[in-house]
């Protein structure tokens, strides 16, 4: 059932076992963390089958739930292993999966039902058509895309009420520029896939934006041309001033974006919002957020905030265009320097391990709080060297940021936080002993041997609940101890501790038990009917239609005209890469599937040899749309009156330029989106006979950038590639047919 008691679960990220404990000491309710494989963060520690079950007991012991992100396209030779992760997983005791891929996503709704589905933010979920759709998918909550706004939340969370499906939004953390899941950035330029967990961050490196148009497949040799601003680099996501809107909208989890991020920034974040929340929670009227508090959160990373498209802001306040990384609090000026010292003025007390940032006119330089910086009240004063060859930039006035604190560092020992429990001793002659555990709702009672009168010495009650509170190198702490004694009671103190050590393992038990079933090894699915016709094999894009089909590039999409009745085809922004994943389109009705950019000739084999009555096709031809931002790239031309259909802009050509000298294609549709196209035309054109003995029988030449002689020429191309065939075109990139994705 979806929450309505106005509690908002807060879910935090865990990279490693360090983060996990940050996590749950900084007060998360639930945290998300991935396996070495099949996760959107491959570049984390992550965890792995051997230590899963340990994470999944540790949070669970202390009422947290474990989320497992199996959230990336999954490629059908690794399919089956996928698959019997989520197994293993499940059986170690996961709460929740957080999936992207259709594929993976039906299969353990019809596998796995005693598991949860969360739809992943990677599946790209913004409005009411594609919360029902992933509603008759069978999950149980949804993370909208960072693009929704506040009033579109709302919508969502009345509807996800009507479905019974939960809501959950971002609430802070880093800000992807692309819709989610939407990016082949990382993985056209590089081969590394955002949406397989090896994403480069291609859109935190610096770009310049110019008029005219791009010189595809050509590079610039103009190497020591300034090469911009972080045009692609948006600020973080930071909600914490409106949380009360979040509240009134109903969502019910708020995710903290890091699983790259360390235990120190896990902690510090989780604990804010924590505090924040429960905050809200007493007096929703009177909610204010500290100073202090907005301080930590910069102090643990930022590249400033924002609250971004949930308040409809997505121009250049949005966007870190100076810095794509951390730029902390800014805490002072240099005042002096010298050959060999530096001294700052600061407006906040400094300690030993703090880091600074000096911002240059050239460029930052850091410097730490060791053992040789003298503190003052008003500064400090650093010993350097002439070797410090990063600090000869700096001068009078530059200004001073404190990136990282030393008081927000975290450490705890492995059995921190210790669980809360609730101790009644009975000691009664002539009466078995006695003692009852209690935490939250579970209970653990235990008798133990008869109760006899002291020989020699009686027990006091003081010694009795100093023995039995020794509770050394477990996980428990008692915070309320009854003590029921007689008076002469004789009893050993190694008695009590058996009792004492007995109840709590009994206590530990109850709370771990489950009455999930324990799966068996996974079989793979071979049983594929077909009896979907063939259509026609080349098509031109339009802004809708296909062969009298509707295109459909997202969920909603697909769900809007099954609702309508009308016919559709799966776009490649829906990546097919697995069968089960053509499987659930065909159930739905799908007359054809563009399969994702992002397969191999023999990948795309692995799909199509299973469905030969089905029809699939493969964009062949033009440059390849790398990403789609809802804010609009022109804006930092300069201000913008945001009358996206009259805009002059719009107009005229516009490329990025990057670091290297390559021209990347800029457009902005009338609703105000920005498309950024690849460097480099693809071309397969000379490989169709190949691709129609793999499966493939229809061909899609994107002439979005073309002239009309451009899509004239494009379209005989491929027309002769058809009946007699082509030579490989020059200074044109083949993608991934022939080279696979990471």
């Amino acid at each position: 059932m979806t929450s309505n008691d106005g509690h908002i679960e807060l879910l935090a990220p865990a990279g490693n076992f360090k983060a996990l404990q940050a996590a749950v000491c900084g007060g998360a309710n639930a945290v998300y963390l991935g396996l070495d494989h099949f996760n959107a963060r491959r570049g984390a520690d992550n965890f792995n089958l051997k230590n899963l079950k340990s994470a999944c007991d540790y949070a669970h012991l202390r009422g947290v739930k474990i989320y497992l992100t199996l959230n990336i396209v999954v490629f059908e030779s690794e399919f089956n292993t996928a698959m019997q992760m989520a197994y293993d997983a499940a059986n170690a005791g996961v709460d929740a999966f957080i999936v992207q891929d259709l594929g993976v996503a039906s299969a353990i709704v019809r596998e796995i039902p005693h598991v949860p589905l969360h739809i992943s933010t990677q599946m790209n979920i913004h409005d009411e058509a594609g919360l029902r759709a992933v509603a008759a998918l069978g999950a149980a909550r949804v993370c909208l895309g960072r693009e929704c706004s506040l009033d579109t939340i709302n919508r969502l969370c009345e509807l996800g009420s009507e479905l019974n499906v939960e809501i959950e939004t971002f609430g802070h953390g880093a800000l992807c520029i692309c819709y989610s899941g939407q990016c082949l950035m990382s993985s056209m330029i590089g081969g590394r896939s955002a949406n397989r967990g090896t994403c480069a961050q291609a859109c935190r490196l610096n770009y310049e934006l110019h008029e005219g148009r791009a010189a595809l497949g050509s590079r610039r040799n103009d190497e020591d041309e300034k090469r911009g601003e972080y045009l692609l680099s948006p600020k973080d996501l930071c909600t914490i001033e409106i949380l009360p809107k979040l509240k009134t909208s109903g969502v019910s989890a708020l995710k903290i974006e890091g699983r790259m991020k360390s235990a120190d920034y896990v902690f510090e974040v989780s604990n804010v919002y924590r505090n924040a929340l429960d905050r809200l929670q007493k007096n929703s009227e009177d909610y204010q957020v500290t100073q202090k508090e907005m301080k930590r959160l910069q102090e643990a990373f930022s590249r400033g905030f924002t609250t971004a498209y949930m308040e409809g802001k997505r121009g250049n306040v949005i966007m870190s265009y100076k810095r794509p990384n951390n730029r902390g609090v800014n805490i002072g000026r240099v005042s002096g320097v010298s050959s060999k010292k530096i001294y700052i003025d600061t407006k906040q007390n400094l300690a030993m391990g703090d880091v600074l940032e000096i911002w240059t006119k050239r460029g930052r330089s850091t410097i730490k709080v060791d053992k040789t910086t003298k503190l003052k009240d008003s500064g400090a004063e650093f010993q350097i060297n002439g070797r410090d060859f990063s600090l000869r930039n700096v001068r009078k006035s530059d200004r001073v940021f404190r990136v990282k604190s030393s008081e927000g560092t975290f450490s705890a020992t492995e059995f921190q936080p210790k669980v809360p429990v609730d101790c009644k001793v009975e000691l009664n002659i002539g009466s078995p002993s006695k003692i009852v555990l209690k935490n939250l709702n579970y209970e653990a009672e235990l008798r133990g041997e008869i109760v006899e009168e002291a020989r020699t010495k009686a027990v006091t009650k003081e010694e009795v609940k100093e023995h039995i509170c020794r509770l050394g190198q477990t996980p428990f702490k008692i915070q309320n101890i009854e003590i029921d004694l007689d008076e002469n009671v004789g009893i050993g103190f190694s008695i009590l501790h058996h009792l004492r050590a007995d109840a709590l393992n009994l206590l530990e038990q109850k709370i771990l038990q489950t009455d999930k079933p324990q799966l068996p090894k996974r079989k793979p699915n071979k049983n594929i009917k077909n009896n979907i016709s063939k259509h026609d094999p080349i098509v031109v894009k339009s802004d809708v239609l296909f062969a009298s089909t509707t295109y459909c590039d997202k969920l909603g999409d697909v769900h809007r005209n099954i609702s309508n009745g009308e016919a559709f085809e799966v776009g490649p922004h829906l990546p097919v890469a697995n069968v089960e994943a053509v499987y659930y389109f065909k159930k739905l009705g799908a007359k054809r599937i563009w399969l994702s950019p992002e397969l191999s000739i023999n990948q795309i084999k692995e799909i199509t040899k299973h469905f030969p009555d089905m029809s699939f096709g493969l964009f062949i031809m033009g440059p390849q749309e790398l990403m789609i931002t809802r804010h609009c790239i022109l804006m930092s031309e300069g201000p913008c009156d945001q009358n996206c259909k009259k805009c002059k802009r719009r107009t005229k050509d516009h490329y990025l330029l990057d670091r290297k000298g390559y021209e990347f294609p800029v457009t902005t549709d009338a609703t105000g989106r920005s498309h950024i196209f690849n460097s480099v035309s693809l071309d397969v054109c000379h490989a169709l006979d190949e691709l129609k003995a793999a499966g493939i029988d229809s061909f899609l030449v994107d002439t979005t950038l073309m002239s009309a002689s451009e899509a004239e020429a494009a379209f005989s191309r491929a027309q002769q590639a058809l009946t007699s065939g082509v030579e490989k075109s020059q200074n044109t990139t083949t993608g991934h047919l022939f080279r696979k994705v990471l």
